[in-house]
């Protein structure tokens, strides 16, 4: 068969439309590959935070029992002979308390909590960080939803572990005074593949 001396470039042109499609689809492939590792690093930086910020309250409410010899004593406060369950919201009054805000609690007007990072607004939500609604204050994960909080209000030196999955491993009871976790990135607190847990640290 004669060939004409257009043939060859229209194959010509032909296979370079083929690589071109390649590329673009190996490029493609490359940049929905970055997105996911970014949002992976990104998911672990907001879980280190919210450990950072768990292990810093825990400290506070230590040291807030260093000073009084009891713990702040939330809104909804349990009664003695169990442990005290609350969080970091406004209602509750414990971070109010641990800022040296409430008097009434805390007499010697001490911040324990010290410089915690003002929230930022994401997605309508306050996420990250100290929030102050009128004197209303609350501290918030990196997800927007306030910290759960666990305290040996009964002072037995021990809590329930909030992590129904982790009981049946032997601990029920975790030898601890103060328990703090975040929902994650669910903001359901009682899913924990994703919850962050203040006692998971050592």
């Amino acid at each position: 068969m004669k060939r004409t001396p257009f043939s060859g470039r229209r194959n010509r042109a032909a296979f370079t439309l083929i690589e071109l499609l390649v590329v673009v689809a190996i490029i493609a492939l490359l940049v929905a590959g970055s997105f996911s590792a970014y949002g992976f690093v990104m998911e672990k930086a907001r879980n280190k935070g919210t450990l950072t910020t768990e292990m810093a309250l825990v400290n506070a409410v230590e040291n807030f029992y260093g000073d009084y010899s009891r713990f702040p004593a939330p809104t909804s406060g349990s009664g003695n002979n169990k442990d005290a369950d609350t969080d970091t919201s406004g209602a509750e009054g414990i971070v109010t308390a641990l800022l040296g805000k409430d008097p009434t609690q805390n007499s010697k007007n001490r911040d324990y909590i010290g410089d915690m990072k003002p929230a930022k607004m994401q997605n309508g939500r306050n996420v990250d960080g100290l929030v102050n609604e009128q004197n209303n204050y609350s501290i918030m994960d990196a997800w927007g939803s306030p910290f759960k909080i666990r305290i040996d209000s009964n002072y037995d030196n021990e809590v329930d572990n909030p992590n129904t999955e982790d009981r049946g491993v032997g601990r029920s009871k975790l030898r601890k005074r103060v328990l703090i976790w975040s929902a994650g990135k669910d903001r359901d607190a009682s899913t924990w593949k994703d919850n962050v847990g203040s006692w998971d640290n050592n």
